[in-house]
């Protein structure tokens, strides 16, 4: 009892039993309840979700390694390897081999510059944007086979590429609007299948998730009118799927500059990122020289000094597709001095612009001949009657003298006036709006000067003459710039004229006092067999001679080039046909300025030359019979920092002439002073160790 009693004392109220017995057990049977009732559809839950993503990445891992590799090494092996020039002949360069890196800039705030290796960093939907032939294609056709090489080497990273030219789609009446970004998927996919790679359907999808794709959709101005809008909205579409499979899904979408400015708020947000290919550089032209594959490498060097001793056919060369024209055309010839060239092919890309490369694009049309004389007779009068109105600024055209053209030649109303200028801008990209229905331009101002001079000469009753008179009117007035603006619409007209009008039109723009302009009409014309000739070269070569040495400005260096230029391209037709009177000697022409002006005079003529165009400097010193390496070896050393230049000194080096060893001195020593100069020696593995073995041969270098 008394032990009964003791325990019964030792009884406590114990509150956290109390609350664990009353709140947490029944809490803790109520959930074990709910996770007996829904564990099992939980546990199924959870269960296919490690299964998905486990085989995602199993699927993934089979698709890089079986599929993406196979469909990638196929894709390199197509015609997408090639990039083909427009020209007499057919010519088709490896694009692996002759492309040089294209600067894209994105307008903004700040100027943002990218490349090929770089674009991607700008985002994953961007829009490309250039000027006909401006490298667009050739810019798609690089990225896409960069990006299989990638998939090549790392599948399980890279994503996987897909490249359509729009012209080529074709988006059924059937097709819901709502539905085209689907559509337009199915057909990707349909596009990548065509290899016939096993699973390639499946890979498409499994990248479209994990990876990513690159999808490069090249040529929007290419979609024909009447199906546009519905490609368009497909595009716009795809790129809302794509961002709900992936983020890491890419789309690159090019277009010429014309289009873009007409539909760009439709793309806006879709594809935020506008980046425009900008022309080649002086150093890009030499290097696209450089990679063409010419049978004999002094071939390249030689257009180059072409180019260099006609600056306005340089300028106009900085368009891709007109340097690659030029270059199949001026191999292609038998003589690179045929009369007429420059003008002949100025027609030729012209020709190619208005019609032949937009056809090969969309399909044949009926009557060709008729689409392209309708187009030469509208922009040819639009530029004719610009270039005559000096008080216009050069290259900026009214919108409404253009449609009161397009009105008369066709005899139509406004708006069909307004659509057929549109097209024309939309399908040849000859002309772009500056200020919308306002103010357009050419997108150089040759091709204005081009189209102007063939009016003349084609359409307009004595329009050479016009011409003429124009220009005696426009020197009268030195507050306008009328004394430069038909400078080369003039040569451009004589050399179109028929060859029995040719005498009198030498004669009529003789009588002008214009020397400069004279110069422009021998080189176009080759016409040294005229009376003038003979006027023209003692009067300029005594000109030249007066000027003091203090008064050696630019104008006076571009006058003195011009000289150059024409006395050696008179030399040269002289083979053919007899010139009036004898010729210039140009050594003789250079040793009387020396002793003339002093002993230093031509040392300083080479560095101010050198510094305002160091190629041409080198070209002046080849044509004037100049020893440059020997004589004036500062003006190589001091130079070599402009690429073009230098490699024109290498190749100098290469040539294995006598004078090999004597351009290897001064290259020595720019490349021990440069840091730019010894890299790019470097870089030339293939000649590397002909360029060792002769800087080895240069005296104090050899004993070092």
């Amino acid at each position: 009892m008394s032990h009964f009693l003791g325990r019964s004392n030792g009884w406590h109220f114990d509150i956290p039993t109390l609350i664990v017995t009353l709140l947490f057990v029944p809490l803790a049977t109520y959930f074990l309840g709910i996770l007996r009732k829904h564990g099992k559809t939980w546990g199924g839950f959870l269960f296919e979700g490690a299964c998905y993503w486990v085989g995602r990445v199993v699927m993934h891992s089979l698709a890089a390694r079986f599929t993406l590799k196979r469909y990638c090494r196929l894709e390199l092996q197509k015609e997408n390897k090639y990039l083909y020039v427009p020209s007499s002949t057919d010519v088709k360069l490896e694009i692996d081999r002759v492309f040089v890196n294209l600067t894209l800039e994105q307008q903004s705030t700040q100027t943002e510059s990218y490349d090929q290796s770089t674009l991607f960093t700008a985002g994953n939907r961007i829009r490309v944007i250039g000027d006909p032939g401006s490298g667009k294609s050739s810019l798609v056709k690089r990225l896409f086979r960069d990006a299989c090489l990638a998939a090549t080497a790392s599948p399980s990273k890279a994503k996987l590429p897909v490249l359509v030219e729009l012209k080529n789609i074709s988006i059924p009446n059937t097709i819901a609007s709502k539905k085209l970004g689907r559509w337009l998927y199915d057909e990707l996919k349909r596009s990548a299948a065509r290899s016939a790679v096993y699973g390639m359907e499946d890979c498409f999808d499994n990248y479209a998730r994990v990876s990513g794709l690159l999808v490069l959709l090249d040529g929007l101005d290419e979609v024909a009118s009447a199906g546009y809008a519905r490609v368009q909205d497909s595009i716009v579409g795809l790129s809302e799927l794509l961002s709900n499979f992936s983020d890491r899904n890419t789309l690159i979408l090019t277009m010429r500059t014309q289009l873009h400015q007409q539909i760009k708020d439709a793309f806006r947000s879709s594809f935020g990122k506008a980046v425009f290919v900008k022309p080649f550089s002086p150093t890009d032209i030499y290097e696209f020289l450089s990679r063409w594959p010419f049978t004999d490498r002094r071939v390249g060097p030689s257009i180059y000094a072409e180019l260099t001793d006609r600056p306005t056919l340089r300028e106009m060369c900085t368009n891709p597709l007109v340097l690659a024209m030029y270059v199949a055309e001026r191999q292609s010839g038998s003589d690179p001095l045929t009369p007429e060239s420059r003008t002949d092919f100025y027609r030729r890309v012209l020709d190619e612009l208005l019609v032949k490369r937009r056809l090969r694009q969309t399909g044949p049309a009926p009557l060709p001949g008729k689409l392209r004389e309708q187009r030469e007779r509208i922009l040819g009068r639009v530029a004719y009657e610009h270039l005559l109105d000096a008080n216009q600024a050069a290259n900026s055209l009214h919108w409404a003298e253009a449609m009161r053209v397009v009105r008369e030649v066709m005899k139509c109303g406004d708006q069909e006036a307004e659509d057929i200028f549109l097209a024309i801008a939309k399908d040849t990209g000859l002309v772009s709006q500056e200020k919308e229905r306002e103010t357009f331009r050419f997108i150089h101002l040759t091709f204005c000067e081009f189209l102007a001079a063939h009016e003349a000469v084609q359409g307009q009753k004595n329009g050479v003459d016009r011409l003429i008179d124009m220009h005696r009117a426009f020197r009268k007035d030195p507050t306008t710039r009328g004394p430069s603006r038909l400078i080369e619409v003039i040569p451009f007209a004589c050399g179109l004229v028929q060859r029995l009008l040719r005498d009198d039109a030498i004669s009529k723009v003789s009588a002008l006092g214009d020397d400069r302009l004279l110069a422009r009409c021998f080189l176009e014309t080759k016409n040294y067999e005229h009376a003038a000739w003979q006027t023209f070269a003692e009067s300029t070569r005594d000109s030249l001679m007066k000027t003091a040495e203090s008064s050696w400005n630019e104008q006076w260096l571009q006058d003195l080039h011009l000289f150059n230029v024409v006395v050696r391209d008179a030399a040269q037709c002289s083979k053919y046909v007899p010139i009036t009177g004898g010729q210039i000697d140009l050594g003789e022409f250079y040793e009387q300025l020396v002793r003339k002006q002093g002993g230093n005079s031509l040392p300083r003529l080479l560095a101010a030359y050198a510094s305002h165009d160091a190629p041409a400097a080198l070209r002046l010193a080849e044509i004037s019979g100049l020893n440059l390496p020997v004589d004036f070896p500062e003006v190589v050393i001091d130079n070599c920092g402009q690429i073009p230049f230098l490699s024109l000194v290498v190749d100098k080096v290469l040539s294995g002439s006598e004078r090999s060893l004597a351009w290897a001195v001064p290259l020595a020593e720019a490349g021990l002073g440069s840091r730019l100069v010894a890299g790019f020696l470097g870089s030339k593995a293939a000649d590397r160790g002909a360029v060792d073995e002769l800087l080895k041969s240069v005296p104090c270098l050899g004993s070092a």
